[in-house]
């Protein structure tokens, strides 16, 4: 078993098993900062911070639940869509644990400039600001039967470009990804 810590997320890696469990990191600081700042200021005063919808990234309660979201939305999207870009996630409990099948994560040498010019094979600029985390890292992606995959796609930012060109990217090949394409 391996162990390996993302921003939101905690993995954990059974190769010989064929899956993943991804567990959320959950930031009880952020609470406590809250409770300091209400102690210090005043419950009328901080009462506006603790109304705010926890899903919003100004509420303290969003960053300690951010591994749990992605973990939701992750298993949400896979379930809906079963798009072929994407490693299946088999099993999410509320978002406290998900499994995913496993698969090993490439190397920038193996995937080459496809994580580095996402704007190039969806010939558009505008998804430039989808997260570079995400579709950027050559670690984020697999390779099933030469075929990309995508490990982690637990952020609602990029479903746009997953669901517009993630078939042209999940028929991309290896080889192809590490050759842009002529012009």
């Amino acid at each position: 078993m391996l162990f390996q810590k993302g921003t939101t997320r905690f993995v954990l890696v059974f190769t010989k098993l064929g899956f993943v469990i991804k567990l959320p990191i959950i930031k009880f600081g952020n609470i406590w900062s809250g409770v300091k700042y209400t102690k210090k200021y005043g419950w009328k005063a901080s009462s506006e911070i603790w109304k705010i919808e926890v899903t919003s990234q100004h509420s303290p309660f969003y960053s300690m639940i951010m591994g749990i979201i992605a973990n939701r939305l992750e298993w949400y999207f896979w379930r809906k869509t079963k798009h072929p870009l994407l490693q299946p996630t088999w099993f999410s409990a509320f978002g406290l644990i998900n499994i995913q099948k496993y698969g090993k994560p490439l190397q920038y040498r193996e995937i080459g400039w496809l994580g580095m010019n996402m704007q190039v094979v969806t010939n558009q600029t505008s998804h430039a600001h989808v997260r570079g985390h995400t579709l950027g890292e050559a670690n984020n992606y697999t390779s099933v039967n030469g075929q990309l995959r995508l490990l982690d796609y637990g952020s609602k930012n990029v479903w746009p470009v997953i669901l517009n060109y993630g078939e042209k990217i999940a028929n991309l090949t290896i080889t192809e990804c590490q050759h842009p394409p002529k012009k």
